[in-house]
């Protein structure tokens, strides 16, 4: 196309002005852009330096360590890691999975019984329906399901699925779609943040595994299409690739953060090394949060029985902690007395690092001294919501009682889903929220 007065309002003037001239000063203001973009604020939002591949495929173990299970769709393909292929039956079919044996046996529950096709094999198998989705019990799930046998009778199920895809179903797990727009925003680019950050760390460290993330409270709740919504869908797709990174000067490079969020702080985060004792980049200062006040677990409290507690106790431990505190002589008590609570606090004298427990055996105490996050799992993370609580001992009915008055829900660390969810409804940007959780960080938009 040429440039004439008719398609172009500045003709006259510019066939006046010198070339030079005009090519120097589209230099000078591409120059200037480029030194904005090198200093843009920790809240606003960069692209990367290079075009990214897009999102990828994210691995979400969905069933762990199952005998037998049941997937059904519509024109189900199956395949072993070798390729070999089991064309569908039908317009609709099941397929029955049993892992006995060392070997994973696959039958299809045809609509003719002539039809019917059973199948075995020594690795992964893996159940596609292009176009739809795959029912796997009460939960259906988009893109791939991949049978892999993690001992000789059982097997893990994992969810292949776009990672784009995989917000989708995580919003209203997690949190909820009817929140505060800028809230869910901030929620969906920490929860993408996250298993970004997983999906690389598998690759780059635990290469072996299996999975990238687990679809429980140990990652993220993920529950597939069932919990997805047009409004989460949209607000993913507003914020469709942004994560918040850090800058590792070891490396020289950026790097997501692992965004780790919670339900309530109670007033104060935590820092990952007092819950988990290790560092984590992006996380170097507590935070204080006055936003979660309306929440309703920001205060709680919890009675217990000594009896209780020990039960809990004894349930929950591992096998290894058994031989630790010898808790397996515990167990062989008849009856034992829990004697005493006694609790470390951290720096703030907020939440429990170190709790000892004494009980009363043979006349002597016994105790086990273990984190406040270790007891928390032990008594269950949805009674002892957090690990910011006092305890008290009281004597009714002369019986022994444990109350516990704390404050949050969650281990504390990242960011607080209350706190955003308040501060939305103030008229927070979610680059805002997401810097008041977490300071340093930067957006970076990589697909």
């Amino acid at each position: 196309m040429f440039l004439n007065r008719k398609n172009f309002p500045f003709y006259d003037m510019i066939k006046e002005m010198p070339f030079l001239p005009i090519l120097l000063s589209l230099l000078c203001f591409m120059f200037s852009l480029q030194v904005l973009a090198d200093h843009a604020p920790t809240s606003g939002l960069t692209q990367t330096d290079h075009q990214a591949d897009p999102p990828p495929a994210l691995r979400v173990r969905v069933l762990k360590k199952v005998h037998e299970l049941e997937i059904s769709g519509e024109n189900i393909r199956a395949s072993d890691a070798h390729q070999h292929m089991i064309y569908p039956v039908g317009q609709k079919s099941n397929w029955e999975i049993v892992c006995q044996g060392g070997r994973i046996s696959v039958k299809s529950k045809a609509l003719s019984p002539t039809k019917a096709i059973s199948w075995a094999s020594r690795s992964a198998v893996s159940f596609e329906s292009p176009g739809h989705v795959l029912r796997l019990g009460k939960n259906v799930y988009r893109n791939v399901l991949r049978v892999s046998l993690v001992d000789s009778e059982s097997c893990d199920v994992v969810n292949d699925v776009d990672l784009e895809k995989y917000l989708d179903g995580l919003v209203n797990s997690e949190f909820s779609s009817k929140w505060n727009e800028e809230a869910i925003a901030a929620q969906v680019i920490a929860a993408r943040t996250y298993a970004y950050h997983q999906y690389l760390e598998v690759r780059r460290v635990r290469r072996k595994q299996h999975f990238d993330v687990d679809s429980t409270t140990k990652d993220q709740v993920y529950e597939g299409v069932r919990k997805e919504s047009s409004r989460a869908s949209r607000i993913a797709e507003r914020t469709r690739g942004i994560v918040l990174t850090t800058y590792l000067a070891q490396k020289q490079k950026w790097e997501p953060v692992k965004a780790f969020y919670h339900s309530a702080c109670g007033g104060l985060t935590e820092l990952p090394e007092k819950v988990w004792k290790r560092k984590f980049a992006g996380f170097k200062s507590q935070i204080r949060c006055s936003f979660c006040k309306d929440s309703p677990v920001y205060q709680w409290s919890l009675r217990l029985s000594s009896d209780e507690i020990t039960q809990s106790i004894l349930s929950h431990v591992s096998e290894k902690e058994l031989r630790k505190w010898r808790l397996h002589e515990l167990k062989n008590l008849n009856q034992p007395k829990l004697l005493s609570i006694e609790t470390e606090l951290d720096s703030e004298h907020t939440r429990v690092l170190k709790i000892d427990l004494a009980w009363e055996r043979e006349g002597h105490p016994y105790v086990a001294s273990l984190s406040g996050a270790r007891f928390r799992d032990w008594i269950g993370t949805t009674r002892l919501k957090s690990t910011w609580f006092k305890v008290d001992k009281k004597n009714l009915n002369a019986r022994d009682y444990w109350v516990f008055h704390g404050f949050g829900n969650g281990h504390g660390v990242g960011m607080c889903q209350w706190g955003a969810k308040r501060m939305g409804e103030q008229g927070f940007s979610y680059a805002s929220i997401l810097q008041h959780y977490y300071p340093g960080a930067m957006l970076k938009k990589i697909w």
